[in-house]
């Protein structure tokens, strides 16, 4: 128990001093800045490539769903005419004994 005590306040000035020590590190365009050199070459800050990201996810996803909701439709339409000649016309297209021309 008591090594178990003093391994946790070794740990804990362990972390404490590891995050101290972390204060001042930093890099070029963590604050969202982007210097006037590399802007002109085309890098964007982190928050406009993030809403870059976001809007095209949006859109794949809108698109994707549209899709889904029309293939149901076709879908849908193909198998209401389907049971309608199936039920009304005594025809089906999988039938082996129909005839071919």
């Amino acid at each position: 128990m008591k090594m178990l005590n003093r391994l946790a306040k070794t740990a804990l000035v362990g972390v404490l001093l590891l995050g101290a020590s972390c204060e001042n590190f930093t890099w070029s365009g963590r604050g969202g800045d982007v210097e006037a050199e590399a802007a002109a070459r085309g890098v964007q800050d982190v928050e406009s490539l993030r809403n870059d990201y976001e809007t095209q996810r949006f859109w794949a996803r809108q698109r994707e769903y549209m899709a889904g909701r029309a293939d149901s439709f076709w879908n849908g339409l193909g198998n209401i005419v389907e049971t309608f000649d199936r039920s009304f016309l005594n025809y089906s297209r999988t039938d082996p004994y129909r005839r071919v021309r």
